[in-house]
């Protein structure tokens, strides 16, 4: 046999009020990253090195 649970009618709801969850306060645009950008290195070759630290 299966138990199967009822859903929650409003599950984030009761995660606010239960204080597990907090409310996004902040409003507009996200704000961009500030800085220089490096050029140095192609999308490609960056993904190739990210891919194979991931490896190990």
């Amino acid at each position: 046999m299966t138990r199967h649970d009822s859903a929650q009618a409003q599950p984030l709801a009761e995660l606010i009020a239960s204080g597990k969850l907090r409310p996004a306060t902040a409003t507009g645009p996200v704000p961009r990253p500030s800085g220089s950008e490096r050029t140095d290195r192609e999308a490609g070759e960056l993904l190739r090195e990210l891919s194979e630290d991931e490896r190990y």
